[in-house]
């Protein structure tokens, strides 16, 4: 009875010291973890996370790589070994990794990626997303996002999230929505502006564009009834705030907006002859 009770104290003990050591190693967890989130046009969001662990590699590590086996008209994930995941463990994170990201959507529209967490990550490391086809990086560590409005299909070796110097990133003249704003903040909220994007687009000046802050509605004057194919309204930092699909073809047509913070903005009108751009505040 003696040698029964010393060895389950013995057991007690020692199951208690090790309770202790993970119990301390999950306090000081000094991994550094990504999560991202992306959204689509359709409204299907997804977060993704990487951490980075000694223990696994840049390949697939069971008990650190969680596949994805869903199956969602719009989607993004991780891509290992030709295989989707929606969690990954890499060995390191630093300025040489690169991680492929794999995406596919039902319809065409606006795609979001933006950091929802960052966990450890040095100040001095930034994050960004590089599209391969445009040869451009975008910033999303301050959170502003990459957009860019993309035909429906897969898009499984265009973008990558890289790691760079914040010094080192490039100014590619690119806001992180893939649309280049060249505007002046001080100039009134009823001139036009210019836009440029990363393809060649015809700006369309058959379309004006109003704002109304005493019904919030959007008002698009035009004449020609040219299809329009999309309404977008951005905020400055180039993220993605409203997007209106299937507007009526009409000379005259009224978006109603709903919860629209206020502040400036800029709108965008896709036609089918062109792109029209207008700075908006929203009071």
């Amino acid at each position: 009875m003696t040698n029964f009770s010393i060895k389950t104290a013995l057991l007690a003990f020692l199951f208690i010291v090790l309770c202790s050591n993970v119990f301390a190693q999950l306090n000081e967890d000094d991994r550094m973890k990504i999560r991202l989130n992306f959204s689509s046009s359709s409204g299907i969001s997804r977060q993704l996370l990487v951490t980075a662990d000694s223990n696994a590699t840049p390949g697939i590590d069971f008990g650190y790589d969680a596949e994805s086996f869903e199956n969602h008209p719009d989607d993004m994930y991780w891509i290992i070994d030709d295989r989707n995941f929606l969690i990954q463990g890499i060995d390191l994170i630093n300025e040489n990794s690169v991680l492929p990201l794999g995406l596919h959507t039902s319809i065409d529209g606006m795609i979001t990626i933006l950091v929802n967490e960052l966990i450890n990550i040095p100040e001095a490391l930034g994050v960004v997303i590089f599209d391969k086809e445009a040869n451009t990086y975008h910033n999303i560590k301050d959170n502003s996002g990459f957009s860019i409005d993309l035909p429906a299909g897969s898009y499984l070796d265009r973008f990558e999230l890289r790691f760079l110097d914040n010094n080192q990133i490039p100014d590619d003249g690119d806001d992180s929505s893939g649309i280049e704003i060249d505007i002046d903040i001080d100039t009134i909220v009823d001139v036009d502006i210019d836009i440029e994007t990363d393809i060649d687009i015809d700006i369309d000046a058959d379309i004006n564009l109003q704002f109304f802050n005493n019904t919030k509605q959007i008002a698009i004057d035009n004449p020609a009834s040219i299809p329009v194919t999309s309404v977008a309204l951005y905020s400055f930092s180039g993220q993605l705030q409203a997007q209106y699909n299937n507007v009526q073809v009409a000379p005259k047509t009224n978006i109603q907006t709903n919860n629209i913070n206020t502040g400036q903005y800029i709108l965008v009108v896709h036609t089918a002859s062109g792109t029209t751009s207008k700075k908006i505040l929203v009071n």
